[in-house]
C-alpha cells in the first residue's frame, strides 16, 4: 500500500515542478476552457426527459474531466488544496455538504419527492466542478504563459457575451432561450448568460473589475484595445442588467478604488468617458437604452415611497 504524500516530502520548488508535470495536459487545459467558456454560455447543449424537462449544458460534461483528474490524481490534487487556506476552507465545506445531502435524501423519502434529492446532488455537483475549476486553473497560472492564454480567452469570450446583450437591446439579436424561460424572466435580455438581471449584472461587474485591475497595471502585457473594449462594454451591460444588487456591489467597488487607487480611477474614467462619447456618435440608442434601464431600476423606486417602506 503507498504512504500518503505530504507537504514534508517535497520542497516548494519540488511541489511546483511535480503539479505542473502532473498537470499540464492538453486534455485538461482544454477541459478548463470549456469550463470558462460555460460561464458566459448558459445555454443548454443537450435537454433529456429524465423528470420532466431537464438541460444539459457543456460545464456539466466539462466537469466530468476535471473529477476524472481529481480522481486518479487524489493525491497532489488534495496536497496542493491543504497547502491553500481559501481552498482548504472550501473542501472543508463541501464535506460538510456531503453530510447535508443525507437529511435532504431522508427528507425526500419522508414526503415523496425523490426529485428533491437529485436536484441537490446535481447542484452539489456543480458546486464541485466549479471548485475543481479554481483549483486546476490556480495550479495553470503558475506558468504565466498560461495565465495570459487563460485571461485573454476570458476577456474575449466575456466581451462577445456583452455585445450579444447590447444588440439584443437594440433589437438586432432575438431572445435566444426558449419559450419557458422567456414567460418566466419576462423577456429579460441576457444573451449567452442564464436569464437573470443579478446572474448578467455581477458577471459584468466581475468581468469590469478584472478589465480596470488589468488597465492599470504596467506590467501586465496584454491587447489595451482589448482591454478597454472590455471595461466599456462590461460597464454598459453591468448598467443594463439593472441588477440593484450589482449596481451596490459597483459603488462598493468605486468608493474602494477612490481611496486606494485615486490616480489610476482618473485615468479609467478617462478611458470610460472617451468609450462612452464613440458610443454616442455612432449608435447613441445604446446610451438611451442604458439610461431608460437604469431610471426604471433605481430612480423610479427610490421616487417611489411605497417601494421604500
Amino acid at each position: 500500500m503507498r504512504e500518503q504524500l505530504t507537504l514534508k516530502d517535497f520542497t516548494i520548488t519540488d511541489f511546483r515542478n511535480a503539479l505542473y508535470k502532473r498537470f499540464n495536459q492538453p486534455v485538461l487545459f482544454w477541459a478548463l476552457i470549456a469550463m470558462i467558456f460555460s460561464y458566459f454560455y448558459n445555454l443548454p447543449i443537450m435537454t433529456y426527459a429524465a423528470v420532466g424537462s431537464n438541460e444539459l449544458r457543456l460545464y456539466d460534461f466539462a466537469g466530468l474531466v476535471l473529477v476524472y483528474y481529481y480522481y486518479y490524481n487524489f493525491d497532489l490534487t488534495y496536497l496542493f488544496i491543504k497547502s491553500q487556506p481559501f481552498f482548504r476552507s472550501l473542501h472543508l465545506f463541501l464535506v460538510y455538504c456531503i453530510f447535508t445531502l443525507m437529511f435532504t435524501l431522508a427528507g425526500s423519502i419522508l414526503i415523496d419527492k425523490y426529485l428533491y434529492f437529485f436536484s441537490a446532488v446535481l447542484y452539489y455537483y456543480h458546486f464541485v466542478i466549479y471548485f475543481l475549476t479554481a483549483v486546476y486553473l490556480s495550479i495553470f497560472f503558475r506558468n504565466t504563459a498560461y495565465l495570459k492564454k487563460f485571461v485573454v480567452f476570458s476577456l474575449v469570450v466575456a466581451s462577445i457575451a456583452f455585445i450579444i446583450v447590447i444588440l439584443q437591446n437594440l433589437s438586432i439579436v432575438p431572445f435566444l432561450w426558449n419559450d419557458t424561460y422567456k414567460s418566466s424572466y419576462q423577456s429579460f435580455l441576457s444573451g449567452t448568460f442564464g436569464p437573470n438581471k443579478v446572474v448578467l449584472g455581477i458577471s459584468a461587474l466581475l468581468i469590469f473589475i478584472l478589465a480596470i485591475a488589468l488597465v492599470n497595471q504596467k506590467r501586465v502585457l496584454l491587447n489595451k484595445y482589448l482591454l478597454y473594449l472590455t471595461l466599456g462594454v462590461s460597464l454598459l451591460v453591468l448598467i443594463m442588467s439593472g441588477s440593484r444588487t450589482s449596481y451596490v456591489g459597483g459603488a462598493v467597488f468605486l468608493l474602494f478604488y477612490t481611496v486606494k487607487r485615486p490616480l489610476s480611477l482618473i485615468n479609467s474614467s478617462i478611458a470610460a468617458l472617451c468609450f462612452f462619447t464613440i458610443i454616442i456618435l455612432i449608435q447613441p440608442e445604446i446610451i438611451d437604452k442604458t439610461l431608460s434601464v437604469y431610471d426604471n431600476r433605481v430612480e423610479k423606486k427610490i421616487k417611489n415611497e411605497d417601494d421604500l417602506k
